[in-house]
Parts: structure tokens; C-alpha cells; sequence
């Protein structure tokens, strides 16, 4: 996580992710637990389990991020028009 990219940014991107834990550069790690509230500081990693999206759900989380208009699909173009 970043200043730039939030741990907000990442659930929007990331809506089916499953976050496992955060560790900071200085090595302390946090482990989420189904009791407590989770939010990841600017300079922690992410530890996660995520569903293989493919390149078209990226491109259109990114664009929800921005928002912009999702691309047109290429696995059935009739759907977006």
C-alpha cells in the first residue's frame, strides 16, 4: 500500500480478495482475524488470496476506480452495446 494506492484502492480493484495479513518494511506482521476490523497502513504489504481475474475484470475495476466507462468486452461485444 501506498499513499497513491490505498488500501480502498485495492478493494475496489479487489472486491473478491481475501486478506490474509500485512507486514511493514520494519517486519512486524498483522494477521486479520474474522473479529477484527482490517485496514492496511500506507506502508504495509498485502498478503491475500485472489480469484484469477482476468485481464478484462482488471481493466474494468480500473476504470470504475477512475471513473471512466468500462471497456468493451471482447468475450461478447453484443453485452456492452
Amino acid at each position: 500500500m501506498s499513499k497513491e494506492y490505498t488500501f480502498d484502492d485495492y478493494r475496489r480493484d479487489n472486491p473478491e480478495a481475501r486478506v490474509i495479513s500485512a507486514y511493514s518494511e520494519d517486519g512486524s506482521v498483522r494477521v486479520m482475524t474474522r473479529d477484527t476490523r482490517f485496514e492496511a497502513d500506507s506502508d504495509e504489504t498485502l498478503l491475500a488470496l485472489v480469484p484469477d481475474d482476468t485481464s478484462e475484470d482488471k481493466a474494468r475495476h480500473r476504470a470504475a476506480r477512475r471513473g471512466e466507462k468500462p471497456p468493451a468486452s471482447t468475450d461478447n461485444p453484443q453485452a456492452d452495446t
